[in-house]
């Protein structure tokens, strides 16, 4: 009776399972899953190519890296069905493909050694693109990829000069240079200041920056004298600024102090005394050994990636040939023509001048933040992050303690009046 009962239980309980099921299975009538099969690893066919996007020269490279997707269809809808990934030398291919229609989508970041807190520069294909729609029929395709910089997403003009607003040209806000902006740098360092190397033989680094403490005034480490800066047309952006060699800190006060340290040394600032004893109060720097510019002017900003390319300029490092006078100093000069530099025995030139190179920065601007200062007051910032680097050996710094390339990171910060939209 038990075995009986047991059986009858389990076919009552089978039953009630396939009532269900068939249930289930008529109230789901009017709604079907289909999958679409794309891969066939016997018949299938590859869509392959190189990947390349252009450098700070316009020169299109190649994009090791690049992330390939593949969508069903015409266009760039809904979710990729294949992701390839471009090897080191651009090239991609997805396998295996059944004919059929399909669409290319590839995004590329340079990682440019993740410079903060800009970590690589970001280039895409154009999704409009109609040739990046393929029909793959019984053969292979091939299908080169240009990832391209992303267009302007806003409109906003920007600058730091009040009378730059005036005149029909776009709907300009004035938005002054603010004071918690930034001008970062590092490079390599070895500490080892002999034997004519390169310089930063030992993987650590050294690093600083120049402080700003106020609104473009002169007698602090570094700013802005024109930023103006327009979202949708960069050609007719505008950059001037400039750092007081004199000014850099590297967090350790011996080697920050202007009279003694060795880091206004290695940056050649020419100083001279209005006291003595020597203190950092009463020592002062000549102005032409002591400023560094750089300028980007109308013409000279292109779109590029998802951020903006200045193709700028650099000048710096005034160097004495015999012993020049500067106001304000009423002594000479130090003659750098018989001092080491680096590079060799003596300094070659050019003198009582400042030296020039084209220096490409990149820089993105960041978005608008806005912070309360009370339960009604509130400000507005806009915030840019830029990145850029120089040789030493082009402006003949002395020394081989650090390495040759210097990296910068400004951060800019705009700030507007009380409650004021941009």
């Amino acid at each position: 009776m038990k075995t009986i009962n047991l059986i009858k239980f389990v076919s009552i309980a089978a039953i009630a399972v396939f009532g269900i099921v068939f249930t289930l299975s008529k109230c789901k009538k009017g709604t079907q899953i289909v999958v679409v099969q794309v891969h066939d690893t016997i018949k299938g066919k590859s869509i392959s190519g190189v990947c390349k996007y252009p450098d700070f020269s316009g020169t299109m490279v190649i994009a090791p890296g690049s992330v390939v997707s593949l969508y069903l269809g015409s266009s760039k809808t809904g979710s990729p069905v294949a992701t390839a990934y471009a090897d080191a030398s651009g090239n991609y291919s997805l396998p295996y493909l059944l004919p059929n229609t399909y669409f290319l989508y590839a995004t590329y970041n340079t990682n440019n050694v993740n410079y903060k807190p800009i970590e690589g520069i970001n280039f895409l294909t154009d999704a409009s693109d109609v040739s990046y729609a393929i029909t793959l029929g019984a053969s292979n395709v091939t299908k080169n990829l240009n990832l391209l910089s992303q267009a302007p997403t806003g409109t906003r003009i920007l600058t730091i000069i009040k009378s730059d607003t005036n005149g029909s040209f776009g709907t300009k806000k004035y938005v002054p240079f603010e004071s918690h902006s930034k001008l970062e740098f590092w490079t390599e360092y070895s500490g080892a200041s002999y034997g004519g190397g390169a310089g930063g033989i030992n993987g650590t680094t050294f690093q600083g920056g120049f402080q700003t403490y106020g609104n473009n005034v002169p007698e602090y480490g570094w700013g802005l004298l024109n930023f103006y800066f327009d979202e949708a047309n960069p050609q007719n952006d505008t950059i001037i600024g400039y750092a007081l060699l004199s000014h850099v800190c590297t967090f350790e006060a011996v080697r920050d102090s202007l009279y003694a340290g060795c880091a206004k040394k290695t940056l050649q600032v020419d100083t001279f005394n209005t006291g003595y004893p020597a203190t950092y109060l009463n020592t002062r720097a000549v102005p032409k050994t002591d400023t560094a510019w750089y300028k980007a002017l109308p013409g000279q900003v292109v779109k590029y990636g998802k951020g903006y390319l200045a193709h700028g300029y650099m000048t710096a490092f005034y160097k004495s040939a015999a012993g020049e006078i500067e106001p304000p100093r009423v002594t000479t000069c130090a003659i750098d023509s018989g001092s080491w530099n680096g590079k060799s025995a003596s300094y070659a030139g050019p003198w009582s001048q400042k030296i020039t190179k084209q220096v490409d920065m990149y820089f993105e601007f960041q978005g608008v933040n806005q912070a309360y200062t009370s339960a009604t007051d509130w400000y507005r910032y806009a915030v840019f992050e830029g990145q850029f680097d120089f040789k030493r050996s082009d402006y003949y710094v002395k020394t081989t303690s650090l390495g040759n390339v210097m990296h910068v990171t400004p951060h800019i910060q705009l700030k507007g009046a009380k409650g004021q939209v941009f």
